[in-house]
C-alpha cells in the first residue's frame, strides 16, 4: 500500500529536486533526515539556503496527501504515512 502511494507521487510531476527530497525522507521515513544529508543529497548542484529548503518542502507538502512532513528545529526533517481513516 504504501509502495503504490510512493509510486503514484513520484510519477505526480514532481521538480527534481522534489524527487529527490522525497526519496530520501521516504528511504527514512519516521526517521529524522538532517539538514546535512539534505544539503549533501538534494542540493549537490547549488547551496541550500533556509529560504530554498522551506520553499521546497512547501511545495512538496501540497502534492503528497498521504504523508506529512515536519520540521524538527534545528535538525532536519521526518516524513511520515498520515493514518487512514
Amino acid at each position: 500500500l504504501l509502495a503504490d502511494k510512493k509510486r503514484d507521487i513520484l510519477e505526480n510531476n514532481l521538480s527534481k529536486k522534489e524527487k529527490e527530497l522525497f526519496e530520501l525522507l521516504y528511504k527514512n521515513i519516521d526517521n529524522v533526515v538532517s539538514y546535512e544529508s539534505i544539503n549533501e543529497k538534494v542540493y549537490k548542484d547549488a547551496p541550500m539556503t533556509q529560504d530554498s529548503l522551506r520553499g521546497l518542502v512547501k511545495r512538496l507538502r501540497k502534492k503528497i496527501q498521504d504523508y506529512e512532513i515536519k520540521n524538527i528545529s534545528g535538525i532536519g526533517y521526518i516524513l511520515r504515512a498520515k493514518p487512514t481513516k
